[in-house]
């Protein structure tokens, strides 16, 4: 779609790698994790295996249960996984991947394994606000790919992010991007690729 040009860029797109697990989050966009690395094991937290309400989760919390409660999802290199809205998730140990998310989007952390900062206290975190922005519920069926498509080129696989498309091209000749009502950003995953347009 069209983008205002003088509001704040409203995508970012992170590379996380993570020598260990990171924080259990919520987020109040819907997100595209594509795994780029993962070690043989490897896998990260997509919601609950199953219906969870306010006082459960205070109380797993409070005795250090709630990662029992969590649904667990190996990943491979190659696979993309879109985190809908409120669905807890993180990023295992060992996984090297891509985050594709809104700039707008909130972020909250429901726990950190007890972790500590330096000065040994543990981050605040803000439990009734971040259960507002959470889905209880159990983890539905993981969203891959919508739809792969082959071409001369190659295969293209698409992924739906609200306005935004994502395509993950395993490229294998010379392919054609048009696009005149926004902009594109390319990212070279392996491999090697020449780009050329008009001026250069």
């Amino acid at each position: 779609g069209h983008f205002d040009t003088q509001a704040p860029f409203p995508l970012f797109i992170k590379v996380l790698d993570a020598k260990d697990n990171l924080p259990l989050a919520v987020c109040t966009r819907d997100r595209l994790i594509y795994i780029a690395e993962a070690e043989e094991g490897a896998n990260m937290i997509f919601g609950f295996t199953h219906n969870l309400n306010d006082y459960e989760i205070h109380r797993r919390i409070s005795q250090n249960a709630l990662f029992s409660a969590c649904n667990y999802l190996p990943v491979k290199s190659g696979d993309i996984i879109k985190i809908p809205a409120g669905y807890v998730s993180a990023v295992g140990k060992g996984i090297i991947c891509y985050e594709i998310g809104f700039t707008d989007a909130e972020n909250y952390i429901l726990s950190d394994y007890g972790r500590t900062d330096l000065n040994g206290q543990r981050k605040i975190i803000n439990i009734d606000k971040t259960l507002k922005n959470t889905y209880l519920g159990a983890a539905g069926n993981i969203t891959k790919p919508d739809d792969t498509f082959l071409y001369p080129f190659g295969t293209v696989s698409e992924a739906g992010l609200d306005e935004v498309s994502v395509s993950l091209v395993r490229l294998a000749g010379s392919m054609g991007i048009n696009e005149e009502q926004s902009f594109v950003s390319l990212i070279v995953l392996s491999g090697s690729a020449m780009l050329s347009y008009p001026s250069g």
